[in-house]
């Protein structure tokens, strides 16, 4: 011990842990750390989630990751939902939410417990939305604004929309590429 005292000596220290003692068995009582303590249900549930990232991450063709920005209030306001644990909750559901079903269970599940929505959790259900569908394809950014939609795609290309009705009162979309 004497001689591992310098910055980053840990990692050397855990080295020769691993030497004299081994592994040990992850799945049996000979384990050594803290796993008994998470128990054995939460560590499965961690390291599969760990692995279907990691095999996620080497099949995506789209974005999980796309950021949506979006030019009104979009959130769960501290008079609707006091308490920030429930808050938090409810924006990880939104995060993890794969399917439209799942973004629809979210908004029944806070209508039944804190009743009717306002027009700032709409806009978040709808980011939600917009966000799930662009998952799949190559965005990385998403600006909504009033009359025009910006797409930010990986390759440095931009996308703007542009709304506006016309004579005729129908709505006519523009678009640059560049």
């Amino acid at each position: 011990m004497e001689h591992y005292t310098s910055l980053g000596s840990g990692y050397h220290i855990a080295t020769k842990d691993l030497e004299i003692r081994g592994a040990g068995n992850v799945f049996g009582y000979e384990q050594s750390g803290q796993m008994l303590r998470v128990g054995l249900e939460l560590y499965n549930k961690i390291l599969s989630e760990a692995i279907s990232n990691k095999v996620d991450k080497n099949k995506k063709a789209g974005n999980a990751d796309v950021v949506v920005s979006f030019n009104r209030e979009s959130l769960i306001s501290t008079t609707y939902m006091p308490s920030g644990q429930d808050r938090l909750r409810f924006y990880q559901e939104l995060v993890g939410a794969k399917t439209n079903k799942d973004i629809d269970e979210i908004k029944k599940r806070i209508v039944d417990q804190f009743g009717v929505v306002d027009e700032s959790i709409e806009n978040l259900f709808f980011v939600a939305r917009v966000r799930l569908v662009l998952s799949c394809v190559p965005i990385k950014k998403c600006i909504i604004r009033e009359n025009s939609v910006v797409f930010n795609i990986k390759n440095h290309i931009k996308v703007i929309c542009c709304f506006f009705r016309n004579t005729n009162n129908k709505i006519c979309i523009h678009y640059i590429v560049y």
